[in-house]
């Protein structure tokens, strides 16, 4: 389910993807080798489909590449806020699970707090986000209680789970999204 969503998203905010656009199978093994561990599945897929797409993993944040991942205080450590004030892992004891919940930590603490109940969730608002900010100019806005019923009956809402403000929608490139003249 995860790598449909990911491949459909990525294909209307960007171009559709290649296989130049993952990491070959090998490279992520040799990132378990070298930590001892195997990553969570739905990692695992975000690697084979998305570890080489340069928007995707920097435009913003650095989602780390398997041989850069590191644990830090019972986490894997696998994104890193730009300026590296913040940073996400999985606990070290939910990497058997298929989608576990996401970690956020800082540099100015050495604890762990909840972030995203799902990696899967954590991963799609992510790829929306880096789209985002690897464009020329990058904007947010309040929107009225009518515009948003509008999107959410229009438009495919990426899974949340965060607990903030912020939603993420997505509509395939093909359509143009106008309501009453608003975009």
């Amino acid at each position: 389910m995860f790598a449909s969503v990911a491949r459909e998203i990525v294909s209307s905010l960007f171009v559709p993807l290649t296989d130049k656009d993952g990491l070959p199978d090998n490279r992520i093994a040799e990132g378990e080798q070298r930590l001892g561990f195997t990553f969570p599945l739905v990692l695992k897929q975000f690697y084979s489909l998305l570890g080489r797409h340069g928007p995707i993993n920097n435009a913003h944040s650095h989602i780390l590449s398997p041989d850069r991942m590191y644990v830090l205080n019972d986490g894997l450590v696998f994104c890193e806020e730009n300026q590296r004030a913040h940073y996400w892992a999985i606990g070290l004891d939910k990497l058997q699970n298929e989608g576990p919940p996401v970690l956020q930590g800082n540099t100015n603490e050495g604890e762990w707090h909840h972030y995203c109940d799902r990696l899967s969730a954590f991963l799609l608002f992510t790829i929306c986000w880096q789209s985002i900010n690897g464009m020329p100019a990058a904007a947010s806005a309040q929107i009225s209680d009518g515009l948003l019923d509008r999107l959410r009956t229009n438009m495919t809402k990426v899974a949340g789970g965060y607990g903030v403000d912020e939603l993420s929608f997505y509509r395939k490139r093909s359509s143009d999204l106008t309501f009453n003249g608003e975009r």
